[in-house]
């Protein structure tokens, strides 16, 4: 009659010890990788939001729209300089040519302009506090009207002309987490700032 015979106690300990180094050398090593593909992931995204940008700028300088503090660009129209026949809805809201951080819908067709992004929008600043721990389901959340935000400091030009942010969050993160991208509206006839945040990425 065959006997069966069981692992010993040393080898499932020396399984156990193997299993524990690889653990700790793995997981950490595969933590540090996710962190890198999302902080690419927000660069490229930071890319994306610059790109577009200039694409509505160079359209604004066409239009002569450029110069003005805030009004709007006809999404179908190239040679109407005030744009006073073009309906509501094709109507893209910017400051000084730019996009727009006041306004969700200016940057959604601003990117329509180059990609057709899935952004959520979640709040604006005075509501922002309720949806701290909401997780994004979407590909990217934005909170508009901000006043300021963690990341990044005003000038002191910047504090008195009361420019605003918007700030945009993956998939799977909160708003009340340090991992995103932020926009910030211009300063008189200055590009659009655009930064990331990557603490908690």
């Amino acid at each position: 009659m065959k006997i069966e015979q069981g692992f010993t106690l040393i080898e499932l300990v020396a399984v156990l010890v193997i299993l524990g180094i690889l653990s700790a050398t793995a997981i950490p090593k595969y933590m540090d990788m996710r962190s890198e593909a999302q902080i690419a992931a927000l660069s490229g995204f930071k890319g994306v939001l610059k790109s577009a940008n200039k694409i509505q700028h160079a359209k604004a300088v066409t239009q002569r729209q450029n110069k003005l503090e805030w009004g709007y660009l006809c999404m179908d129209k190239t040679n109407d300089a005030y744009n006073r026949d073009c309906v509501a809805a094709k109507r893209n809201w910017m400051q000084y040519g730019h996009m727009y951080a006041n306004w969700v819908d200016s940057i959604r067709r601003t990117l329509g302009q180059t990609q057709n992004g899935n952004i959520t929008w979640m709040a604006s600043a005075s509501v922002a506090p309720r949806i701290a721990g909401t997780l994004c389901a979407t590909d990217w959340c934005v909170v508009d009207l901000l006043p300021t935000f963690r990341g990044y400091t005003k000038t002191t030009a910047e504090t008195a002309a009361g420019t605003k942010l918007a700030y945009f969050y993956p998939k799977g993160y909160a708003y009340n987490e340090n991992c995103g991208v932020y926009m910030m509206n211009p300063l008189n006839y200055e590009s659009t700032k655009f930064g990331i945040i990557t603490q908690a990425c």
